[in-house]
């Protein structure tokens, strides 16, 4: 769609294709704010913030961002699409002339306005500006009947607009911000610069084409909606514009400036030289997008990594999951990424995505009240072993930082949070006063007697150990019910119940296939030399018995194997066995497994993954050490293989099969 407003004035490809780019990436190469073009060391939002001292995080409010603006979903997307040819629309309705030409243009003007209403709000409210000056630019240059005929479409879309605003009036209260304080951000800045090099051209050589002085409008659009509540005294969020809406104007404004003001401009943009400047300029912009891309790309990663862990145990235990179960994450903030990867499935406790379906009333219209996300809140930090003393703390933090997710389920985001308010309605010493209340509400639920589940089944994602988990948050039973790997990084879904008799896992308990087992009794204990019943399997070896152990030499593959009947052992299939063996005397080029196969069409789990029937159930290496391996058995017998991969003598100490115990 941007193309096609480019394709609307610009007759160059290079021209066309740098104004694609600047539309599309202004925001992030023109803001300042983009952490991932701006890493903070020079020029950036913070040190034009620091320009202005102590009113600096008054006056340069929070826009940072570390992704490209364009790539996230749903918007700016969906509002771009229509956004751009609502522009393209304006632009040909200045061109042409013709009174029956406008009227298919004025038609589908009227087309594009309708989408306006299922597109995000600060677009919608910058192109009704706009329009509102096309009417004006129309009148003013004589053609009466195109412009009467777009003020009346201006007029009729400004009413539907105000009768939505109307029916959103709770909503849009809690986004309204009393000030009269100047903003100052980059789109500020170069709107000003713009708005100044417009009239000394102007001054230089007057011209009367709308399309001159609609670029003077789109380089005045940042100023006049950032600052608007200097005379108005109400303002919203000043990101709403910045994200969405000032950059795209401003990138279009400099780019109808030069193409229609003034002669001199003219000859510049025929240039030979000139046109080697704009593939110049875009060759850097693509160059630093990649960049920035990629640098985005790592910062985005590890909660991305660890989302798709996530969901990936979710789908592993997908069997044994709860009916309704609630997730209780360890890191809050990835509900919102662990709802993507489940395709929009919403069950997480705390969700910071509920706060903005169902927002809370502001300080200053209400009492302070528990409301359903609070209790949420709770019922989240007793689970996580919060006591009121670390509550406390973390509220208090996020308090002093203006900053954080806690607050954010107790108080409405413009009250506590910097960004939302641009620094200007900050509650935080009111927040600071109602805490002991908080606490102490926090304290009277935890006194409240806990039933088993308390009526809900909840199911813990963390990257902690059964064992790790159980020591950390005391009172509560955690099952493993499946884990996830994506990256390295590993995920691990446990349910959670109330138990206060539970006793937590050992360091010798295991998981496997997304259970936990207890290392039972042993039902195999061989010494060596105490050797029968063992067979070889390669000739020109050597199998010698000492005092202190067995020495396997000779060829590569060297080695012994018996068989052991799973009855006699009181195993059954479908039980986990481990294996056990200590060897000594190796040199790091040593090496020795412990091969298994299992019943006719057996299937051996290493690790808790399924491995092929004939599989090294695992390795000693260096100066000693122990093989450990799990097994589970699918048939009446198994045969243990131990063989050297070597033709160095190799020392086994044992052998010894322990029976797992499922918790």
């Amino acid at each position: 769609m941007c193309l096609l407003l480019a394709v609307s004035f610009l007759e160059t490809t290079s021209a066309r294709l740098l104004l694609v780019v600047g539309l599309l990436f202004g925001q992030d190469l023109l803001s300042l704010g983009n952490s991932a073009v701006f890493d903070g060391t020079g020029i950036s939002i913070a040190w034009l913030r620091g320009l202005f001292g102590a009113a600096g995080p008054t006056l340069v409010p929070a826009i940072e961002t570390s992704y490209l603006t364009i790539f996230r979903t749903p918007e700016p997307q969906t509002s771009y699409a229509v956004f751009f040819v609502v522009l393209a629309l304006l632009i040909r309705i200045l061109k042409d002339s013709g009174d029956v030409s406008a009227g298919k243009l004025l038609a589908a003007l009227c087309v594009g306005n309708a989408f306006l209403f299922v597109t995000y709000v600060p677009p919608s409210y910058a192109l009704l500006l706009l329009q509102f000056t096309v009417a004006a630019l129309l009148l003013i240059n004589g053609r009466i009947r195109t412009g009467g005929a777009m003020c009346a479409i201006t007029l009729v879309l400004s009413a539907l607009m105000a009768i939505s605003l109307l029916s959103q009036s709770e909503f849009i209260g809690t986004l309204v911000v009393e000030s009269r304080l100047p903003i100052i951000t980059p789109s500020v800045v170069l709107g000003v610069a713009g708005i100044v090099t417009w009239m000394v051209l102007f001054i230089k050589r007057p011209s009367s084409d709308p399309l001159s002085w609609f670029s003077l409008a789109l380089m005045a659009l940042p100023v006049v909606l950032c600052n608007q509540q200097i005379l108005t005294g109400k303002m919203i969020s000043t990101r709403q514009w910045e994200f969405y809406t000032n950059y795209p104007a401003l990138v279009l404004g400099v780019a109808l400036l030069i193409k229609f003001h003034g002669s001199g401009l003219a000859d510049l943009r025929t240039a030979p030289a000139h046109s080697l400047t704009r593939w110049a300029l875009l060759f850097c912009s693509v160059a630093t997008l990649i960049v920035a891309q990629n640098r985005s790309y790592r910062m985005w990663e590890p909660p991305n990594l660890q989302s798709l862990a996530m969901a990936r145990a979710l789908a592993a235990a997908d069997a044994r999951l709860p009916e309704d179960a609630t997730l209780v994450l360890d890191v809050p903030g990835l509900a919102p990424l662990l709802s993507v990867r489940r395709h929009g499935a919403r069950n997480s406790l705390l969700d910071y995505t509920d706060v903005f379906l169902d927002r809370i009333p502001l300080l200053d219209t209400t009492d302070f009240k528990l409301t359903e996300h609070g209790k949420d809140l709770f019922v989240y930090w007793r689970l996580s072993g919060l006591s009121p003393d670390q509550a406390r703390r973390l509220l208090e933090n996020e308090s002093s930082i203006r900053n954080g997710i806690y607050l954010a389920f107790l108080f409405s985001t413009s009250d506590f949070q910097s960004p939302d308010s641009d620094n200007r309605s900050v509650r935080d010493k009111e927040i600071e006063q109602l805490i002991p209340d908080i606490i102490a509400l926090y304290s009277a639920y935890l006194e409240q007697p806990l039933t088993r589940s308390s009526n809900r089944a909840f199911v813990r994602l963390t990257e902690r150990s059964a064992r790790a988990i159980h020591q950390a948050i005391r009172g509560y039973q955690f099952i493993p019910l499946g884990f996830g790997e994506a990256g390295g990084v590993v995920e691990w879904a446990y349910s959670q119940d109330w138990n206060p008799n539970v006793i937590p896992p050992t360091e010798s308990d295991i998981v496997v296939g997304g259970r936990l087992y207890h290392v039972g009794e042993v039902i195999v204990d061989l010494d060596f030399p105490k050797l029968t019943g063992w067979g070889t399997f390669k000739k020109d070896q050597s199998i010698e018995l000492t005092p202190d152990g067995l020495v396997i030499s000779g060829k590569q593959g060297a080695g012994l194997l018996k068989e052991f009947n799973s009855a006699d052992l009181g195993l059954s299939p479908g039980d986990l066995i481990q294996f056990e063996v200590a060897v000594a005397d190796t040199r790091p080029s040593d090496l020795l497994s412990i091969h298994g196969q299992i019943a006719a069409d057996p299937k051996l789990i290493d690790n808790g993954k399924e491995s092929p029937a004939w599989h090294g159930l695992g390795q000693a290496t260096a100066n000693g050490g122990v093989v450990e391996a799990i097994a589970r058995l699918v048939g009446a017998s198994f045969v243990v293989y131990l063989y050297s991969e070597s033709e160095t003598a190799m020392k086994v100490k044992y052998l010894r099969i322990r029976r797992l115990v499922p918790s």
